[in-house]
């Protein structure tokens, strides 16, 4: 916590700070902005409604994978940038700290009607902390984590959309032994180490009946206190990072294809051979009387539905963190692998990525292509032939192990990644037997 209050040095005013991490590949390509788009399960984070617009499936950063696609990936991804290699499973700001990781995942269940429904899981660690107290010596691992529940609803065919996530927040800085052997120390009552919040965040999405243009407007993390010392006033304790994010997204080949569609023989969707987004968002805190604010912007440019190249910029003067972000993506069949990089904004020199895998549930017709699939992750093959059930099970089994994979000793990592490659052989020999 005490390195991520130096990294975020302005937001000394509220706790979780891990909060304000922004996650997904895409958005954070873009310049780390998301509340109109792009519309993927990530997106809830920036803003709610988003649910009605993401496919449904499974979304994990910062994954396990297989191999060989994960050397393939960033083999192939490499080229685009060749100024350092492109890692699969990335530490998060390595040069600040060493060991730590930030994962965020999530899932959306098939719509209902007009009703979207998902849930979505941030976790992070510092990594092993040590301290010497009195003679002893005492090790663990710091971490915080939120989970979610998003409820969406969309009204005149998803051009209105409505959102709302609910939230518990855990943090862990010390185990309570640690917490009384330092009051011990110091001649003081301690108790605690640990502390948690329920929250919440809304938000609403306006889009266009053509494509071309989307509006969105969200307020995040609106309730909540934490505080990590145990019997303390509840007046005393920090309130959660509580903040307001508006911006608007614009595709104009979005515009030209539906003009070429109405009003001549056109026969095709021109996104589907090429597409261009520009996106633009502001964020500003709401905790104390002195407010940051966050803008930022980016494009994204798709060839074929398949190929992703992405842009931004970001500005957080209060900060300290201004500069440029960049990001690749690949779709193949329901499976799609982005990576971003937002390292340049930082005033220090640092590493920091963002790679991700998403799955959608879909209709596959080509039964022979869900192995590899299910290969890659388990339960991909089921949802591309539309199981969602099963794609569900496996891929929201294999998702908690990917996220809870950063956490704990090299034997818990080993135990995971076991579990994780047993997994996936089950999928498969459950494709085996139902093909």
């Amino acid at each position: 916590m005490i390195l991520l209050i130096f990294l975020f040095n302005n937001t000394f005013q509220f706790g979780a700070i891990f909060l304000i991490i922004s996650p997904g590949s895409a958005q954070v390509g873009m310049g780390l902005g998301g509340v109109a788009y792009p519309n993927d399960i990530p997106g809830v984070y920036y803003n709610p409604a988003n649910i009605n617009l993401a496919n449904s499936g499974i979304y994990v950063q910062n994954p396990l994978m297989l191999s060989p696609w994960n050397e393939l990936f960033t083999k192939f991804a490499d080229p685009f940038y060749a100024k350092k290699p492109i890692p699969y499973s990335p530490d998060w700001l390595p040069a600040l700290y060493p060991g730590m990781k930030y994962t965020y995942g999530g899932i959306k269940f098939p719509q209902y009607k007009n009703l979207s429904f998902g849930i979505n899981y941030t976790f992070i660690t510092t990594g092993e902390t040590e301290a010497s107290l009195n003679g002893n010596l005492y090790k663990w691992y710091t971490y915080d984590y939120a989970i979610g529940t998003t409820i969406g609803i969309s009204f005149f065919d998803k051009m209105l959309n409505l959102g709302i996530t609910l939230k518990y927040v855990y943090s862990l800085l010390a185990p309570e032994e640690v917490m009384e052997e330092l009051g011990r120390q110091y001649g003081i009552g301690l108790k605690g180490g640990s502390g948690y919040a329920f929250s919440f965040d809304t938000g609403i999405l306006l889009k266009d009946p053509t494509g071309f243009s989307s509006f969105g407007l969200s307020y995040s993390n609106i309730a909540g206190h934490i505080g990590y010392i145990r019997d303390k006033p509840d007046s005393l304790n920090d309130p959660l990072p509580r903040g307001i994010r508006f911006g608007f997204s614009l595709s104009p080949f979005a515009l030209i294809g539906h003009i070429l569609n109405e009003y001549s023989p056109f026969p095709y969707d021109l996104t589907e051979f090429l597409e261009v987004k520009y996106n633009i968002d502001r964020f500003t805190d709401r905790v104390g009387t002195k407010h940051d604010f966050w803008d930022s912007k980016g494009w994204e440019y798709t060839f074929f539905n398949s190929i992703y190249f992405r842009k931004g910029e970001f500005s957080d003067p209060r900060g300290g963190r201004i500069g440029k972000t960049e990001g690749f993506g690949l779709r193949l069949g329901n499976m799609k692998l982005d990576y971003a990089d937002d390292s340049d904004i930082y005033s220090f020199y640092t590493e920091n990525s963002r790679v991700s895998l998403s799955m959608d549930l879909m209709e596959g017709d080509n039964k022979y292509f869900a192995f590899p699939l299910s290969y890659i992750f388990p339960g991909a093959g089921h949802l591309y032939l539309g199981e969602a059930k099963k794609g569900l099970l496996y891929g929201g089994a294999a998702a908690i192990l990917s996220l809870l994979h950063p956490m704990g000793d090299s034997r818990k990592k080993g135990i995971n990644s076991a579990l994780f490659y047993s997994l996936s052989i089950i999928s498969i020999a459950d494709l085996l037997i139902s093909l």
